[in-house]
C-alpha cells in the first residue's frame, strides 16, 4: 500500500480552512471523514442507542489499510482542536498523541515503503513535541522538533520530484520556528538561529532510518526561481504544480509572439496568486512585469512613428511601460536591493518619460500644431537630460545588476537620442516662424470723417415745430385731483379726548 501522509494531510489543511486559520472547519471536516470511514471499516461505536467504545486491540486487528488514515485523520482532528481552543490545548495534544502513537505500531503490520513509514514517524515527533512544549517540556520537545527536522533535510535530499521536496521545505519552515524558540529558552541564546546546528546537537544518539525512494519514482526538476544567482526554496505542492504549467508555458511558447506572451503572463499571475508573501512572490511579481515590459516593446517596434493614425496607439503602449516601472520601483524587494537596483530602474523610468513627450511631440508637429511640440520636445529634453545625470551618478554594479533587463541605456543611447530631440525642437521652431499669417483689417480712425446729413436733420426739425404740443399731463392730473375731492367730502373728525390724540 502506498501512504503520503504528509502529502494528505497538506492537502485537507490547505483545503478545509487551516489556510485561512479556520480550525473548526477542518475540525468538522475531519469528524465527517472519519465517520464516513469507520462505516467502512465497520469500527462505529455501536448500531443501537448503546454506546459501544471501539478498543485500541479492534483497530490494530483491522487489516484494510484505510484504518491508517482513520488514525492520521484523528490525530490531526485533536490537533487543531487544540489550536481552536488554546485553554485546552494540552489535553487534547495529548489525545493526538496517543492516536499518532496507535497510528504507528498500526503501521508495522502493513507494508510500508521506508519514506512512508519515515512522514509517519515525522508527524508522530511533531505531535509528541508539540504536546511537550504545551507543558512547557522544552527540552523534551527540542528534541522530538529535532528529530522531525533531520528527517525532512533527508527527505529533501531524498526526494525524486519537486513536489515532496517542496512538502518537506514547507514542513521545515512549520518546524524550524519552534526549534529556535525551545533553544532559546533552554539558553541558547547566542546561536538560535543555527537551526541545523542545533538539531544535529540534540539527536546525537537517535538511530535514523534510511529515507529511501523506489526507482519506478522518475525525477522531475523544474527550473526554480532564481534571484541574483540564488535559487529560492517552494514550499508548496500548490506552488510547485504551478510552476511546472508554467514552465510547460514558456517550453512552449519559445516563439515571442504577442499571443504567446499573454498567456505565459496568465500563468505567471497563477503562481502569484498562489505563492506566499514574501521574497519568492515579490521575485515573481518583479519578472512578470519585466515580461509585460518586453511584450509591450515588442508591440511598440512594429508602429511606425512617421504614421499620425499609430501615435496615439504609440503614446497609450509607452505609458504603460511608465505605470509597469512604477510599479516595479515600488516593490520592497527592489527599494531594499544593496546593488541600487532601484536607481536603475529611475534610469529606465526617466529615459522612457522622454520618449513618450518626444513621440507624443513628433505627432503635434505632424499635425501642425507647433506651440504644443515644442513644449512636448522640451519636456522631453528635460527628462533625457536627468536621464543622463542620473545614469553617471549610478554605480557600475548598478549598470551590470544580475536582474537587469533590457534595453540597455547608456551613454551613447542617450547621445543619439538628445541629437533626435534637438532637430525635432528646431523643425518645429523654424516651422512655426515660417507660418504665414493673415493680417486683421486696419481702420485709420484719427483720419476718418464722415459728414452729418444736415438737410435731413433741418427737415425734421422744421416738421416737429409746426405740430401743436400736447397738453401738459399735470393739468389733468389737478383736474382730476379736484374731482375726486369733491365727490369725496373729508371725514368729520372724532371728538373726545382719543379724537385728539389720534387726530381725527
Amino acid at each position: 500500500m502506498s501512504l503520503e501522509s504528509l502529502n494528505l494531510l497538506n492537502s485537507e489543511r490547505n483545503s478545509y480552512g487551516i489556510r485561512s486559520d479556520d480550525y473548526a472547519k477542518y475540525r468538522k471536516h475531519c469528524s465527517r471523514r472519519i465517520n464516513k470511514l469507520r462505516r467502512g471499516l465497520k469500527l462505529t461505536h455501536g448500531k443501537s442507542h448503546k454506546y459501544q467504545k471501539v478498543t485500541n486491540e479492534a483497530i490494530l486487528k483491522n487489516k484494510d489499510p484505510r484504518v491508517l488514515e482513520m488514525l492520521l485523520l484523528q490525530s490531526d482532528r485533536y490537533w487543531a482542536q487544540s489550536s481552536e481552543y488554546p485553554p485546552a490545548a494540552a489535553s487534547k495534544l495529548k489525545r493526538s498523541l496517543q492516536f499518532s502513537n496507535l497510528l504507528l505500531e498500526a503501521s508495522k503490520k502493513f507494508n510500508l515503503h521506508s519514506s512512508e513509514f519515515v512522514q509517519l514517524v515525522i508527524y508522530d515527533k511533531f505531535i509528541e513535541a508539540s504536546y511537550n512544549l504545551s507543558r512547557k517540556k522544552y527540552q523534551n520537545s527540542l528534541e522530538a522538533f529535532s528529530i522531525a527536522f533531520i528527517y525532512l533535510k533527508n527527505l529533501t535530499v531524498a526526494a525524486p520530484n519537486d513536489k515532496v521536496r517542496a512538502l518537506a521545505e514547507g514542513w521545515l519552515d512549520q518546524i524550524s520556528p519552534q526549534i529556535r524558540y525551545c533553544a532559546y529558552q533552554q539558553g541558547d541564546k547566542t546561536k538560535a538561529h543555527e537551526v541545523e546546528r542545533i538539531a544535529k546537537e540534540s539527536t546525537k544518539n537517535y538511530d535514523f532510518i534510511n529515507v529511501e525512494y523506489d526507482q519506478e519514482d522518475t525525477t522531475t526538476k523544474i527550473s526554480g526561481v532564481v534571484w541574483r544567482g540564488e535559487e529560492l526554496k517552494l514550499t508548496s505542492v500548490d506552488l510547485v504544480d504551478a510552476m511546472q504549467k508554467l514552465q510547460t508555458v514558456i517550453d512552449k511558447k519559445s516563439n515571442k509572439t504577442l499571443s504567446n506572451f499573454d498567456e505565459v503572463l496568465n500563468s505567471y499571475s497563477n503562481v502569484i496568486d498562489i505563492a506566499p508573501e514574501g521574497k519568492l512572490k515579490q521575485v515573481l511579481t518583479y519578472k512578470m512585469l519585466v515580461l509585460r515590459i518586453e511584450r509591450d516593446l515588442e508591440i511598440n517596434k512594429k508602429l511606425d512613428i512617421n504614421d499620425a493614425a499609430n501615435n496615439r496607439s504609440k503614446v497609450k503602449i509607452l505609458s504603460g511601460i511608465i505605470y509597469t516601472l512604477e510599479q516595479i520601483r515600488n516593490l520592497d524587494l527592489v527599494e531594499s536591493d544593496d546593488l541600487d537596483l532601484s536607481a536603475y530602474v529611475e534610469v529606465k523610468l526617466t529615459n522612457y518619460q522622454a520618449f513618450r513627450n518626444y513621440t507624443l511631440g513628433v505627432a503635434h508637429l505632424m499635425a501642425n500644431n507647433y506651440g504644443p511640440s515644442i513644449r512636448l520636445l522640451e519636456s522631453s529634453k528635460f527628462y533625457i537630460r536627468s536621464c543622463s545625470d542620473l545614469l553617471k551618478n549610478l554605480e557600475e554594479e548598478a549598470i551590470n545588476h544580475p536582474e537587469s533587463f533590457k534595453p540597455v541605456i547608456n551613454e551613447e543611447v542617450i547621445d543619439n537620442f538628445s541629437k533626435d530631440i534637438e532637430e525635432s525642437i528646431i523643425n518645429s521652431k523654424k516651422a512655426l516662424f515660417a507660418q504665414q499669417f493673415k493680417r486683421p483689417l486696419f481702420f485709420d480712425i484719427a483720419n476718418t470723417y464722415v459728414e452729418p446729413p444736415m438737410e435731413y436733420i433741418l427737415n425734421r426739425s422744421q416738421t416737429q415745430d409746426e405740430k401743436k404740443a400736447p397738453k401738459p399731463a399735470n393739468v389733468t392730473i389737478a383736474k382730476q385731483e379736484e374731482i375726486v375731492s369733491q365727490e369725496s367730502p373729508e371725514p368729520k373728525a372724532s371728538s373726545g379726548w382719543f379724537g385728539s390724540l389720534w387726530k381725527r
